[in-house]
């Protein structure tokens, strides 16, 4: 498979369009051109990560967080960034990120482990008429305890505090 078609993949599941607005999901470093070797799944990008990546033969990594969140001014050797960019490149290693796209989607999968089934995920009108959304709706099928549906929520999260805070609008 190459590179360009797992992202169009990724893509097609959870759409880059999806993304926050402040946010920089999606194509960090890219060479779509290349056959995948390995795929390397992190939560944030390192060296550490691209090396271990590197070692073990992928040339791509799927990374929660974006390496390049603001825009890159300059690229200095021995800067963390800088580094990372360059062994990347280096290495011909593609860099994908999934983050606030793939984020969205994490609540209605939440919601269906926590015995919620059928949720979806929870849009709102974009600034340009598209649909977005950070969250998801989901029906408990019968009326439940506030305190009942706490826990329930809190213990397979195993989440010390577990609350909801009511807000109403003052008149």
């Amino acid at each position: 498979m190459k590179v360009r078609d797992l992202v169009s993949e990724l893509n097609a599941v959870y759409p880059e369009s999806f993304q926050e607005n402040y946010d920089n999901t999606g194509q960090q470093v890219i060479f779509p051109e290349r056959d995948i070797s390995g795929v390397c799944v992190s939560l944030d990008v390192e060296m550490r990560v691209i090396d271990d990546a590197v070692s073990k033969d992928c040339n791509m990594i799927i990374a929660h967080h974006p390496l390049i969140f603001r825009p890159v001014k300059k690229i200095v050797e021995g800067e963390a960034r800088s580094s990372m960019l360059i062994s990347l490149v280096k290495n011909e290693v593609s860099l994908y990120a999934m983050h606030t796209n793939y984020d969205k989607f994490m609540f209605s999968y939440l919601a269906d482990e926590l015995g919620f089934p059928g949720s979806r995920v929870l849009f709102r009108s974009g600034d340009n008429g598209d649909e977005k959304g950070f969250g998801s709706f989901a029906v408990a099928g019968s009326a439940i305890r506030l305190s009942d549906l706490l826990a329930r929520v809190g213990w397979p999260l195993a989440l010390n505090t577990c609350s909801i805070r009511a807000m109403s609008r003052l008149r």
